[in-house]
């Protein structure tokens, strides 16, 4: 959700709800062996596979690129232990919803998955490419410990280079990319020592060829991960985190740190003189030094929950998430309207 990206991670956002609820909800539409509903409100939508979710949705000049967790064995949340029978699928679609290439990852050596997938450009601003952060498994002793997992692919979704970041022992996982000028920014989160829930946030810089070049660790506390990186006009960069939102200079170093909650994503303006966060049912605004301007209730109660958001071209944000104030079952897919205030003009479930 990076480059001039703006644009192209709108339509993400409108993707992602098209994407995560086609397989939900009768009026059933046959497809292969699934049965599914165009949610109202959405143009086209389009199933996939069955057992997978999706974790990330890209748009980029022509399409859509999409990566998942295919989940092939029985998974139950309380008893089931790593490591788990589940592998990554990228697709990439046309505008009209068109699948152009599947892939998945079951012939590599241990289980994975793919977290966040972007597009890659090259020189000439052409796409190159795609790139994922995630996680793969390897065997180790008792535990099943993934390790953080850079994937390149070509246009056509065909691996060209990987690289697993990580230390001997340590649990590792990668949750969120950006691709820099000169290589690539990675973050997740560092366990160092298995089948503990302590975690630092971690960041990773890579180069063009997924080697490690420099790391940085951040707030060490349960569980805490880098789930967002986004740039800042005028250097640096701005990550969301499990423990408020961290403003870092181009060297990695950290500038300021704001807000105790979890941020799954951030966005600076086009100015870079606020940014805007999502956390849970409330959408923030901070300065550039990092103080707190605003701080809005998005939701219609604390099970409303935001998870991604763009700056509009007004000024105003829109949010995705899923909400289930207006639901019975599990919850809808949720997608709102901000004005630059941060009051909520209009939202939508998809559902």
């Amino acid at each position: 959700m990076r480059f001039a990206a703006s644009a192209w991670k709108l339509v993400g956002l409108a993707a992602i709800a098209v994407f995560t609820l086609t397989c939900l909800a009768s009026p059933p539409v046959h497809a292969g062996e699934a049965y599914f509903q165009q949610p109202s409100g959405t143009v086209w939508s389009v199933l996939l596979d069955t057992n997978v979710t999706s974790t990330s949705v890209a748009a980029f000049d022509g399409g859509y690129v999409v990566a998942g967790r295919h989940l092939l064995s029985d998974f139950d949340p309380y008893t089931s232990v790593p490591p788990f029978d589940v592998y990554a699928v990228l697709a990439r679609l046309d505008t009209d919803g068109n699948v152009v290439n599947h892939t998945d990852f079951y012939d590599e050596d241990y289980y994975n998955w793919a977290s966040e997938v972007i597009p890659v450009y090259g020189g000439d601003a052409t796409l190159d490419g795609f790139a994922f952060a995630g996680s793969k498994y390897r065997e180790d002793g008792v535990y099943g410990v993934p390790w953080m997992w850079w994937v390149r692919t070509d246009t056509s979704l065909v691996k060209q280079h990987d690289a697993l970041l990580g230390t001997v022992s340590h649990h590792t996982e990668g949750v969120a990319i950006f691709e820099e000028a000169t290589g690539f920014l990675l973050g997740g989160r560092n366990y160092f020592t298995a089948g503990m829930s302590s975690s630092d946030e971690w960041l990773v810089r890579t180069d063009t060829s997924g080697v490690m070049t420099a790391e940085q660790y951040f707030y060490s506390g349960t569980f805490s991960t880098v789930h967002s990186i986004a740039s800042v006009p005028g250097g640096g960069y701005v990550l969301g985190t499990s423990h408020g939102i961290v403003k870092i200079g181009v060297d990695l170093e950290v500038e300021w740190r704001a807000g105790p909650e979890p941020y799954f994503a951030v966005e600076p303006s086009a100015d870079g003189q606020y940014f805007y966060g999502v956390s849970g049912p409330q959408l923030t605004r901070l300065t550039a030094d990092g103080s707190n301007d605003w701080t809005r209730s998005i939701g219609y109660g604390g099970v409303d929950m935001g998870s991604d958001l763009i700056i509009a071209p007004d000024g105003g944000c829109v949010v995705v998430g899923r909400a289930w104030s207006h639901d019975e079952g599990g919850g809808d897919l949720w997608v709102l309207k901000t004005d630059a205030g941060g009051v909520r003009e209009w939202d939508l479930w998809l559902g």
